[in-house]
C-alpha cells in the first residue's frame, strides 16, 4: 500500500510506504515501511523501517532492522529487537540500528 495524503490515527498493514508528500500522524503497526515524507507518532515493524533521504520521522520506532539514508531526519526513540524475540525489545541510542547508504 501506498499513502501520498494525510492520514491521523492508526494503521495497521503489511508493507507501506509513506509517499514525499504524505503528512502521517499516527501508530503505525506493519511487517516492513518505507518512509519517504513525514511521520509523527509510533512506527513498529516486524522486519524492517527504512527512512529516505526526503523523510522527516519525529517518532519512537521499533524495528530488527533499521535503513536510515542520509539526509533522513529522525528525532525519536529507536528500539531492536530481533524477529524471533517476539515482543522482545532491546533498547538502542537514538538512530541506532543496521545502516546502509
Amino acid at each position: 500500500m501506498r499513502i501520498d495524503g494525510n492520514v491521523y490515527g492508526e494503521i495497521d498493514s503489511k508493507e507501506i510506504t509513506i509517499g514525499e508528500n504524505a503528512v502521517m500522524m499516527a501508530r503505525i503497526c506493519v511487517d516492513s515501511i518505507v518512509v519517504c515524507g513525514m511521520v509523527e507518532r509510533e512506527i513498529n515493524a516486524k522486519h524492517r523501517i527504512e527512512i529516505r533521504a526526503t523523510a522527516n520521522v519525529r517518532a519512537n520506532i521499533t524495528a530488527p532492522k533499521l535503513i536510515r539514508r542520509e539526509g533522513a531526519v529522525f528525532e525519536g526513540k529507536c528500539s531492536s529487537r530481533r524477529e524471533s524475540e517476539g515482543d522482545h525489545k532491546s533498547s538502542a541510542p537514538l538512530g541506532a540500528g543496521t545502516m546502509e547508504e
